[in-house]
């Protein structure tokens, strides 16, 4: 390679994608914690985001269909810059979810899954 691609790109793309991932593991585990009986469902989530994301711009998709997914929210990282508004809030909002399915997750009873 004549230009290598800097490790500062990469962990660029890594940061920017991170609270769009910690929102989906949010909301996944709390549909594990809280409704036990769909979390076979919860596959849609991801699958949805991606589906949005990467086949969206090809297919024309409205501008509010890729907003409904977290993916959606995130810029083109490493390309683009990060906007620190949304990671600031993503992040929160990711980590809220998850402290909320561990505390609904502690007070189930794991027998009846």
């Amino acid at each position: 390679m004549k230009h290598p691609i800097a490790l500062t790109r990469f962990l660029r793309g890594f940061v920017g994608y991170w609270p769009a991932l910690l929102v989906i593991i949010g909301i996944t585990l709390i549909i594990v914690a809280y409704l036990p009986r769909i979390q076979q469902f919860v596959w849609i989530l991801p699958i949805y985001g991606l589906f949005s994301l990467y086949l969206g711009p090809m297919m024309d998709l409205p501008k509010w269909m890729t907003k409904i997914t977290p993916y959606g929210w995130i810029n083109n990282v490493p390309t683009a810059h990060i906007n620190w508004g949304t990671f600031s809030w993503m992040t929160a909002l990711g980590l809220a979810l998850i402290v909320l399915a561990y505390v609904g997750y502690r007070r189930r009873d794991l027998t009846t899954n």
